[in-house]
C-alpha cells in the first residue's frame, strides 16, 4: 500500500514538474543591418514593391519580430502598404511564393518623414532550414503630394546575412537580382533547441527533493 502511494506521489510531482515547465526556443537574428549608416531611401509608388533577401540556416526558424527603416516622401501621404514575406521561387532569384504576412495593411501617414525604424512583433511566419526568403514592402493606394514611402539602404553591406538579393517589382514584373546597397531591415526568429527555463531547473529541483524526502520518510516508517 505504502509502495503503491509512494509511486503515486512521485508520479504526480514529477507530471506537474513537466506541466509546469515552459522552456523557450532559442532566438536568433536572421538579417540585421538596421545600425549601418544608411546612403539614400529607395521609394515606391502605388502598385510598386521593393524586396530584400534573407536565409535561412541548416535548421528551420519561425519569424517573430521584423523591423524596417521607412519613411513617407511627403508629410501629407495617404493611403496604405503591406509588408510580406516570399520565397525566392520566382526563376533567377527573384520573389516567387506568399510565404506570410507580417503586416497586411498598414496606415502611409504615420510614417515619419524623417527615416525610422518601424516594427512588428508576435509573429509566427514559420521558415523551412536552408532557404531563400525575401522580405517584401509594396505600396498600396498613395495619394497626395509626391505619393511616396521610402525604405532606406546602405552602402555598407554588413550584418547577419548581408550581402543578400534585392529586387524590385514594377510595371508588372520583378527586376533584379541585385547585392548592392542592401534595405535596411531586422528581422528576428525563435527555432532550434528548446532552452529551459532557470525556472524550470528550480522546479524539477525541487520536485526530485519531495521525492527524495517522501521516500526517506517511507522507508524510515517501514523499519520502525
Amino acid at each position: 500500500m505504502k509502495k503503491a502511494l509512494f509511486s503515486f506521489l512521485t508520479h504526480s510531482v514529477l507530471t506537474v514538474t513537466v506541466l509546469s515547465a515552459s522552456p523557450s526556443f532559442a532566438s536568433t537574428v536572421l538579417s540585421d543591418n538596421l545600425s549601418n549608416g544608411p546612403d539614400g531611401t529607395y521609394t515606391l509608388l502605388t502598385g510598386e514593391s521593393e524586396a530584400q533577401g534573407f536565409q535561412t540556416t541548416a535548421q528551420g526558424y519561425t519569424v517573430t519580430d521584423v523591423s524596417m527603416l521607412l519613411s513617407k516622401a511627403s508629410p501629407f501621404v495617404t493611403g496604405n502598404f503591406s509588408v510580406s514575406i516570399f520565397d525566392a521561387t520566382g526563376g533567377g532569384g527573384k520573389p516567387g511564393s506568399f510565404i506570410g504576412s507580417v503586416v497586411s495593411s498598414y496606415d502611409a501617414s504615420l510614417l515619419n518623414y524623417a527615416a525610422s525604424a518601424v516594427s512588428w512583433d508576435n509573429l509566427s511566419i514559420v521558415l523551412t532550414p536552408d532557404t531563400s526568403y525575401y522580405l517584401v514592402l509594396t505600396a498600396n493606394n498613395l495619394q497626395n503630394g509626391p505619393a511616396r514611402i521610402g525604405w532606406v539602404e546602405t552602402a555598407t553591406a554588413t550584418g547577419t546575412g548581408f550581402p543578400s538579393d534585392r529586387a524590385l517589382y514594377t510595371g508588372g514584373s520583378w527586376y533584379g537580382p541585385q547585392q548592392n546597397n542592401p534595405l535596411q531591415m531586422k528581422i528576428d526568429a525563435s527555432g532550434g533547441t528548446a532552452v529551459p527555463e532557470p525556472s524550470t531547473y528550480a522546479l524539477l529541483c525541487l520536485s526530485l527533493g519531495v521525492v527524495g524526502f517522501a521516500r526517506r520518510r517511507m522507508m524510515k516508517n517501514e523499519k520502525g
